[in-house]
């Protein structure tokens, strides 16, 4: 209950099905490895409330498996840390969207004024894998919901967000 996601986390969709899975496996097995998480500000006085910096499909799992307690590590980050550890993490996973990892380039990027090269240094990503990513936060929310849906590839996304807006609605609609 001492524990929250943070809102500024790269992974913003969850596989329901996936999650499931993993919630059915620590209800046989338990939480096997610890999540990562700061302490923060509690709004009320002498309340510790902790956010995660790592694990935050292991925790929402753990609920739907109905565990009241879990194992934690505590770690003293600030919020640069927090952000970088985050996005770094996740980028270790093979099942980030892309569109995810767009958005916590982009965090990064207009958070921590890092230019495309810094980026890519940080997330050993090459300098033309990141600017492709961050490319793709200039998507319509339309494509972008199709993107999410496979109902348009990783290819065809990189080309319709170099367009204007009103022309990636026409270029969407082709695909």
């Amino acid at each position: 209950a001492e524990i929250e996601p943070s809102p500024n986390n790269a992974r913003k969709h969850f596989n329901k099905n996936k999650l499931a899975e993993l919630a059915e496996s620590i209800r046989q097995r338990g939480l096997l490895q610890a999540i990562l998480v700061r302490e923060i500000e509690s709004p009320r006085a002498g309340k510790v409330k902790y956010q995660i910096i790592a694990g935050e499909r292991r925790f929402r799992a753990a609920n739907l498996a109905g565990l009241k307690v879990i194992p934690a590590s505590v770690r003293s980050m600030d919020e640069d840390e927090t952000l970088s550890a985050m996005l770094i993490e996740n980028l270790q996973r093979e099942d980030i969207h892309p569109l995810d990892e767009a958005d916590g380039f982009l965090r990064l990027k207009e958070t921590q004024k890092l230019k495309v090269s810094d980026i890519a240094q940080r997330v050993a990503k090459d300098k033309r894998y990141v600017a492709r990513r961050l490319a793709l936060t200039n998507l319509i929310e339309d494509a972008r919901d199709d993107f999410r849906k496979e109902c348009i590839t990783l290819a065809h996304a990189l080309e319709i967000c170099r367009l204007a807006p009103e022309i990636q609605i026409e270029a969407l609609a082709a695909c």
